[in-house]
């Protein structure tokens, strides 16, 4: 009797340290999708977590669809400080869809580890960035259209103070730029624990050097979406950086921005007049418990 527990508590136990195991699996992206889309739509479904040892590119007219079956997890496998700059690279004219959902109440998130190991947060330091490493340039940079839903952005260190990295104004979570204006829609998603020079979870750089391209074609969207524990350690934009010249329009609907940090605009740093009908629009926003060491907190 005592012979058959034993061996039903290790059955027991093997079967659960299998079903971790399982859970946990990191499988490399090349084993199954291409990391460079050439053109065409191409629908990826997620049934387990993977890992990208380089970047995804999309080249003009291409097309990824990225959607998920429970909370999988997309993660940066690339060596730290290479030169490898972002996980997801959207050209002009190429669009990224990645798209978790919304299932019986509860939300199914893909999730985007830039693999970042940063230590505990501060509400008046931020991030020590003393013991913070680099490990991407820009988690997703987008010069075409990029639609995140039911989506979290996390762990994306994209400068290290410690190193001569002045030059590194990249955002840390999403780089929007480009001399053609770029879409982005954030929708339900979640970014956190990012960093960066300026812009740690959204720098907006995008530009149209003919001046012929309104602001509508570089609709920035977010909706109901949360941006927490983001620091910018340079000038401004704990969590959303615009430049002077950009050509976009801002639009935030029912979003919160707490708990991040930065010298100027804690919150959001909001600077873009390259368009006489550039504007920015937040409605139902909240914006709490964010720490600027200079102004706009």
């Amino acid at each position: 009797m005592k012979l058959k527990m034993h061996y039903l508590i290790l059955s027991v136990f093997v079967f659960f340290m299998l079903a971790n195991m399982e859970a946990h699996a990191q499988k490399a992206w090349g084993s199954n999708y291409k990391y460079t889309y050439e053109s065409g739509t191409t629908t990826v479904e997620l049934t387990e977590n993977v890992e990208i040892y380089s970047p995804i590119r999309l080249k003009k007219g291409a097309t990824l669809i990225i959607k998920n079956v429970s909370n999988q997890t997309i993660s940066n496998a690339m060596a730290a400080n290479s030169s490898t700059t972002c996980m997801f690279k959207v050209d002009a004219g190429a669009t990224l869809k990645i798209l978790g959902r919304r299932e019986n109440n509860k939300d199914y998130k893909i999730i985007i580890d830039g693999g970042a190991d940063f230590p505990e947060w501060s509400s008046s330091i931020g991030f020590d960035t003393n013991v913070a490493k680099k490990t991407l340039d820009a988690c997703i940079v987008n010069q075409g259209y990029f639609t995140l839903e039911y989506g979290c952005i996390q762990n994306v260190c994209a400068l290290d103070p410690r190193e001569d990295d002045s030059e590194n104004r990249k955002g840390g979570a999403i780089n929007i730029n480009g001399k053609s204006c770029s879409k982005t829609n954030i929708t339900h998603s979640i970014i956190r624990k990012c960093q960066a020079a300026e812009g740690s979870a959204i720098l907006i750089d995008s530009r149209n050097d003919t001046g012929s391209t309104p602001p509508d074609d570089c609709k920035v969207t977010i909706r109901y979406s949360k941006i927490h524990y983001c620091h910018a350690t340079d000038k401004g934009g704990g969590t959303i950086r615009t430049y002077g010249s950009t050509v976009a329009n801002l639009h935030m609907y029912g979003d919160t921005l707490q708990y991040n940090k930065s010298q100027d605009g804690a919150g959001l740093y909001w600077n873009a007049h390259g368009h006489k009908d550039t504007k920015c629009t937040i409605d139902g926003c909240i914006f709490r418990h964010n720490f600027a060491s200079h102004r706009g907190g």
